[in-house]
């Protein structure tokens, strides 16, 4: 279901979700000045790090959205975190690139995430970059890997063997092509070292994002409650959150709530006189916002964890035991803790999508990955012989040829995590 384009359904809700992009201007423009300069011909290398929720992935977009230059293509895809449905995201990027000639990527399943293959690399590298060749020809092309502190051992690999190919070849020829990523800091194990090895590329320009100042706070309060915060309420937040994006937006919704702001004077400010939560606390907001979903709006968080995202299409018609997901999709986007951007959906932030699969049962979790491969089959199979579908089991779903790589990845990931219930479900027993 993931990527299906669907007529617009008066019932779906509109674009929302995501907290505002405030108080980065200079880190825009520094970034897209930089990488600007892959459009003269030179690989240009973007690393953005920094805590979880401080907007790495906001400004991602917003640099990506910001080219003006229509001959620029831009792709981006993410690493999932564990216990979400896999990606491949180098077949993603090198298919996006090159859709013909795309099947000749491999990478391994990310129930194996410590296994690297260097065969593997090399080639998966050498697609990628005959992918990227042919791409750019007349063309400028911006990569963008989101969330690496989750990728594979092998994704990181093929990554750090690209880039370093890259600034080779921009040595001595045109190489319209910039790559941006990012991961949190500091980064951990394989990751840190690669990053380090990255961050050292004379391509290189790494991006380190601290909480926003005080401007930066009144910026997104302007934009999240339309006019800007008191004094009093400035402090409160800063003091609280940081200036952490993704602390302030769950703040002020959980005040939005509890109808502690007031708009006066066209300034919002804080009622009452019980204080805001404590610098460091604020991670356990999330999970207060956990607390406050009904039944159904907790099975639809569950299974949108399991799946990592997912579309509109999904969540209504697939009932993975959730009665009326259309309300209970509307109750996350209510709460702050879903977006839905055209026919995409998925949960606000990673780290929420880690703290759901933490705190769900075994059993639920075996369910959950069961119905998702069992979506992900249906779909993968509608207008084709569908004979032998209950007799299918994960060696099987590699034997569909009409089923592409990246589908037959994700359905074995999630029957392998499924366990024998996934088994006897698609067995019919």
């Amino acid at each position: 279901p993931r990527g299906v384009t669907t007529e617009a359904d008066p019932g779906r809700p509109d674009a929302r979700g995501d907290e505002p992009i405030a108080g980065r201007d200079g880190l825009l423009d520094e970034v897209g000045a930089w990488l600007s300069e892959s459009s003269a011909g030179r690989f240009r290398l973007v690393l953005l790090s920094g805590e979880p929720g401080i907007g790495k992935t906001r400004l991602l977009r917003a640099v990506c959205s910001r080219s003006g230059d229509p001959r620029t293509k831009m792709i981006s895809t993410s690493c999932p975190p564990p216990g979400a449905a896999p990606r491949a995201p180098i077949r993603e990027i090198t298919a996006a690139l090159d859709p013909d000639n795309a099947s000749g990527a491999a990478e391994p399943l990310a129930s194996d995430p410590d296994a690297v293959d260097h065969r593997l690399v090399a080639g998966n590298a050498r697609h990628l970059l005959e992918a990227l060749e042919r791409a750019s020809v007349g063309n400028g092309i911006v990569v963008a890997v989101d969330d690496l502190h989750w990728a594979t051992r092998h994704t990181i690999a093929t990554i750090e063997n690209v880039a370093a190919r890259l600034e080779d070849l921009s040595a001595t020829q045109q190489v319209p092509v910039a790559l941006v990523l990012t991961g949190r800091f500091p980064p951990a194990g394989p990751h840190s070292d690669a990053w380090s090895r990255l961050a050292r590329l004379d391509s290189s320009r790494e991006v380190r994002l601290f909480g926003l100042s005080e401007l930066g706070i009144v910026e997104f309060v302007s934009r999240f409650c339309g006019v800007p915060p008191d004094p009093r309420l400035l402090g409160a937040l800063q003091r609280s959150t940081g200036g952490n994006p993704l602390h302030l937006a769950t703040l002020l919704r959980r005040l939005q709530r509890e109808d502690r702001l007031l708009t006066r004077a066209s300034r919002v400010s804080l009622s009452g006189t019980d204080p805001l939560p404590a610098a460091g606390q604020l991670g356990n907001e999330l999970g207060s916002a956990i607390d406050t979903l009904s039944d159904p709006g907790l099975r639809l968080a569950e299974y949108l964890a399991v799946l990592g995202n997912t579309t509109y299409t999904e969540v209504v018609s697939s009932s993975a035991g959730v009665p009326d997901p259309g309300s209970s999709l509307t109750e996350l986007l209510e709460a702050g803790l879903a977006t839905i951007d055209g026919d995409k959906v998925s949960l606000l932030h990673s780290v929420l999508q880690s703290e759901i699969d933490n705190r769900m049962g075994n059993r639920r979790r075996a369910e959950l990955h069961a119905a998702a491969s069992d979506a992900l089959l249906r779909d993968a199979l509608s207008g084709h012989d569908q004979q032998n579908y209950s007799e299918a089991d994960a060696p099987a779903v590699w034997q569909v040829t009409e089923l592409s790589a990246g589908a037959a990845t994700a359905i074995a990931h999630h029957l392998d995590l499924a366990g024998d219930r996934a088994d006897r479900k698609l067995m019919g027993a």
